[in-house]
């Protein structure tokens, strides 16, 4: 993805970078990823998007952030996405993203995490000495990430920018809220519990406990097609798409 698109989403989600924000809310998880890759470009990004998930952590679908790291194919991706979410667990004390930070593995080779400190070998040696115990440990060299709260929306005005985030929230980023997503972002997943669970990376059991909760409180329903349940958002529910 294009770096000023992934500042452009964040900007839409509450993190003031000085660009237009994004024209539609942003798959979180997915932004999550695409972030994690070009963050050594941007050293902005890193103390931006940390301090953003210590404020709102509960709007990310760990099941699903764990599936999505889980496919991960770039080990340093892999790294930075390992240190930054350990980062927010360390500074605000959650396991949310202990499911995710699972499927995450140190850079074998350590290396500068910012592409500015890999020009000169000198610059490299300056970012090993300056380095924090807890970006050695992922195999990245990085100073300790100095959060900005300051920069971050409060939360009435991005739900109001953003009213799908309110499943989010409702659910706390638990399995229920990565069903719906998943219906929302990926419909072809949506054709039977078992391709739905699979998306979510969980077990049929995990995934039917949390789908009859949301049918339950009219969020979605659940249909007979060709012998199999297809799951999608209901109609009455008037801030996702019927679409899907």
């Amino acid at each position: 993805m294009n770096p000023d698109l992934i500042l452009a989403h964040w900007n839409r989600l509450g993190i003031m970078f000085n660009v237009r924000p994004a024209k539609q809310t942003a798959d979180i998880e997915k932004l999550l990823v695409e972030t994690a890759a070009i963050i050594g470009q941007n050293a902005r990004l890193l103390p931006a998007v940390a301090s953003w998930l210590c404020r709102y952590h509960r709007l990310v679908c760990r099941h699903r952030l764990a599936k999505f790291a889980s496919e991960i194919n770039s080990p340093q991706t892999l790294a930075v996405l390992g240190f930054m979410l350990s980062c927010v667990k360390d500074k605000i004390s959650t396991d949310h993203f202990n499911v995710a930070i699972k499927h995450c593995k140190k850079n074998e080779t350590p290396i500068p995490l910012f592409y500015i400190d890999r020009k000169s070998k000198s610059l490299a040696m300056l970012a090993k000495s300056n380095s924090c115990d807890l970006a050695n440990r992922w195999g990245l060299w990085c100073d300790e990430v100095e959060f900005r709260d300051d920069i971050i929306r409060k939360a009435q005005p991005m739900i109001e920018r953003n009213p799908t985030l309110k499943y989010r929230a409702l659910f706390g980023g638990q399995l229920r809220a990565s069903v719906l997503e998943t219906i929302v972002y990926c419909p072809q997943s949506a054709g039977s519990e078992v391709a739905l669970a699979k998306a979510c990376g969980v077990t049929r059991k995990a995934l039917r406990e949390a789908v009859e909760h949301l049918e339950f409180c009219q969020i979605v329903r659940r249909d007979y097609v060709a012998g199999k349940i297809k799951i999608s958002i209901s109609h009455s529910d008037v801030n996702y798409p019927v679409s899907v």
